[in-house]
């Protein structure tokens, strides 16, 4: 009788403990969840952060990007992701930037590699040409882009064009 009275006073205890257990795993967990959103708004506003890494890569698109960006991350090892409130269609010339909400890629210098959530849209004489843009450069003041479309496989477009866009 004895030994059945302590075999379930040890299993209560180790029930307590366990419960004891979980309860500090949630409240650190949600400790850090804390932590890590004070860390990212002291970093300032998505849509800054997300201007500022394109500018300091030497890519222009902080002039096309909008000021509602609703998230960006952006890793030590170059990778990005940027999200937008909406999908957008930026006008240039007779070509147009298609903007996904989720924009995702590779950063580095002057470049922009394993892109994707970005396409071109080319209208020629009432005929329209649309692909994704796997890479972007920008070099000798163009913004180069490469897609997957065989009749679109490198755009140029100047990069000062890029200051009279319509949206």
């Amino acid at each position: 009788m004895v030994d059945k009275i302590l075999r379930e006073d040890a299993r209560q205890t180790q029930t307590s403990a366990e419960k004891a257990l979980e309860q500090d795993t949630a409240d650190l967990a949600r400790r850090q969840g804390q932590s890590q959103v004070e860390y990212m708004r002291s970093m300032g506003k998505p849509s800054d952060r997300a201007k500022a890494a394109f500018r300091a890569a030497g890519i222009p698109l902080d002039q096309i990007l909008p000021a509602d960006i609703v998230a960006f991350e952006h890793k030590a090892d170059g990778s990005f992701v940027l999200k937008l409130a909406r999908d957008l269609k930026i006008h240039i010339g007779g070509q147009a930037l298609l903007l996904g909400s989720t924009i995702s890629g590779i950063l580095s210098m002057q470049h922009i590699r394993n892109l994707r959530g970005i396409g071109i849209q080319k209208t020629h004489e009432n005929a329209v040409t649309t692909g994704k843009v796997s890479h972007l450069s920008f070099l000798n003041g163009e913004l180069l882009l490469e897609t997957d479309n065989a009749a679109l496989k490198k755009i140029n477009l100047r990069g000062e064009a890029l200051g009279d866009i319509a949206g």
